[in-house]
């Protein structure tokens, strides 16, 4: 059984938590995420367009794809593409 309510309150405390940090820099690093589960792709999307200074990297072997205007892409595993943001 789904607790609706914990959502909701969790769900709230997100939206809080936006709002104060509205003008803060996010990157938000998405590893690995295909496109046969879209709620992981679509939040991290979602957040960039939200977030005035935010930069989504998607790190995915095949399915790579992102905007250029919400994102980068890299072409790869997940620990090469990190080992490429860190060096």
């Amino acid at each position: 059984m789904v607790n609706t309510r914990r959502i909701n309150e969790q769900y709230k405390r997100y939206e809080a938590w936006l709002e104060q940090n509205k003008d803060s820099r996010f990157v938000i690093i998405e590893l690995g995420a295909g496109l046969a589960v879209p709620t992981i792709r679509n939040f991290g999307e979602k957040f960039v367009k939200r977030s005035k200074k935010a930069t989504l990297i998607r790190i995915n072997p095949r399915d790579n794809y992102i905007s250029e205007y919400i994102g980068i892409s890299l072409k790869c595993g997940a620990l090469d593409g990190l080992r490429q943001i860190l060096c």
